[in-house]
């Protein structure tokens, strides 16, 4: 009898342990699937507060000296600047500082991206010319519109258009917002839901403040939302579509 027993208890043991090892190797599975995304960092989320805290900041900052900063008061601001921005017909200098800006991405960000190995240079349409083209309004919308609110309509008066009425402070907030925008906006935890890989490489983050540049000196000389979201829409748009490496546009590029 114990020689049985000590059989059977040997018989069971081994059939014991790959259960276990299988239930661990499944909840690891379920934790971490493959193929899943990455779990976002704690502190990407410290910089989506930073880059709204600036916005906020530099809206606030050109509230009149002695009058009380309300949430009604910030709104009232915040629409009329977009609604200033966005009315404003251009005029032939606001076009002008357009075709610079385009030409200045073009020296610049283009030579860059090629030299780095962050573009690709023939470039090469992935997608047939109808995509391409309606690709265009997308971008035109988001980033080009969206982020230009954000970064140029609400952090910069455009009512300030001579040199006499641009105060330090005023330049201040042109020069937090292209910083924020240029850093960590683009490392921020909504960026890190598509193709975070991208977003923190240098190279790219240095294209984005060249960009960044060439926007907020169009949107300064015109006042024009829509020339500056032009701007910001049509380098985007080559990226994308025509210059970028495939290996980096696979999750940006699936809703165009």
């Amino acid at each position: 009898p114990t020689s049985n027993f000590s059989r059977t208890s040997s018989r069971r043991r081994p059939r014991s342990s790959p259960p276990a090892v299988a239930c661990s190797s499944s909840a690891c599975s379920v934790r971490v699937p493959m193929g899943s995304a990455r779990p976002i960092p704690p502190w990407s989320y410290g910089l989506t507060c930073v880059w709204c805290a600036c916005v906020l900041a530099c809206l606030a900052s050109d509230a009149p000296h002695g009058r009380t900063i309300s949430a009604s008061s910030l709104v009232s601001m915040a629409w009329t600047r977009v609604l200033g921005s966005a009315t404003l017909v251009p005029s032939g200098h606001g076009m002008r500082a357009f075709v610079l800006g385009i030409l200045f991405e073009t020296a610049t960000v283009l030579p860059f991206g090629v030299a780095s190995g962050m573009l690709q240079w023939p470039p090469r349409r992935t997608k047939p010319i109808s995509a391409v083209v309606l690709a265009l309004g997308k971008v035109m919308l988001a980033p080009g519109i969206m982020e230009e609110l954000l970064f140029r309509a609400l952090t910069i008066d455009v009512q300030m258009l001579g040199f006499e009425d641009r105060s330090q402070t005023w330049w201040g907030t042109v020069v937090a917002s292209l910083l924020v925008f240029s850093f960590p906006y683009h490392v921020d935890a909504f960026h890190h839901l598509t193709a975070p890989d991208v977003f923190k490489d240098w190279r790219f983050l240095a294209m984005a403040f060249l960009l960044g540049v060439a926007c907020t000196y169009v949107y300064i000389e015109s006042g024009s939302l829509w020339l500056a979201a032009a701007t910001h829409a049509v380098p985007v748009w080559s990226w994308l579509l025509l210059l970028g490496r495939p290996g980096d546009l696979k999750e940006l590029t699936k809703r165009l």
